[in-house]
């Protein structure tokens, strides 16, 4: 398992890979509609993009053989906006080691002390976040 930072030029890919994984894991679980817009509207590529290229966003992903297995953003403040993990490999720590990874990255070159996630996500990754001691 290779975990790297993306670039520019990937992160429509990931964005394209973090839809699919809320359409087939995550939409069904919510039976409000305000989630779902909300979820829409951030993940537009184009504006990640620029949010990458601007340094305001950073976006690190999770390899398998060059396969793209997860994935997990952070707002150059410190804010997780994603974590991605695809079905087919849940269970296998992927998660927490994005969340480490994204840690290190804020504490390294953010020079940030401590990361911050949405509640929203929170209800949804609870045990894993928990674990990592966020």
């Amino acid at each position: 398992m290779k975990i790297r930072k993306l670039t520019n030029e990937e992160i429509k890919g990931a964005c394209a890979f973090a839809v699919s994984i809320y359409n087939i894991a995550i939409r069904g679980c919510f039976r409000t509609q305000d989630c779902h817009r909300y979820f829409d509207e951030y993940m537009d590529a184009d504006r990640l993009t620029d949010e990458e290229r601007a340094g305001v966003l950073v976006v690190f992903g999770a390899f398998d053989s060059n396969v793209l297995c997860g994935v997990c953003g952070m707002t150059n403040e410190g804010h997780i906006t994603m974590l991605y993990v695809h079905p087919q490999y849940l269970r296998r720590g992927i998660g927490k080691k994005l969340l480490e990874r994204v840690r290190i990255y804020a504490r390294m070159q953010l020079k940030l002390m401590q990361v911050s996630v949405c509640k929203c996500n929170a209800g949804i990754h609870g045990r894993l976040l928990q674990s990592c001691g966020l």
